[in-house]
């Protein structure tokens, strides 16, 4: 948002730093981060499918 002279910029995974080499190692840190927590979670995801599915089958088959 732009008031005057002054400018305000709001964004989700924002950081400082004192020079572009120290930006782009916590940058490329964050990545790395962000990287390995969405391959847990699809992992999660794919389980809970899995067992989704395997139950859904055991409904199907016939009780005697």
């Amino acid at each position: 948002m732009k008031k005057g002279h002054q400018v305000d910029i709001a964004i989700r995974r924002g950081v400082q730093g004192k020079d572009l080499e120290s930006l782009n190692e916590t940058i490329q840190a964050a990545f790395i981060e962000v990287d390995e927590e969405e391959r847990v979670a699809r992992s999660a995801l794919s389980r809970l499918e899995a067992g989704i599915v395997r139950r859904f089958g055991d409904l199907r088959k016939p009780t005697v």
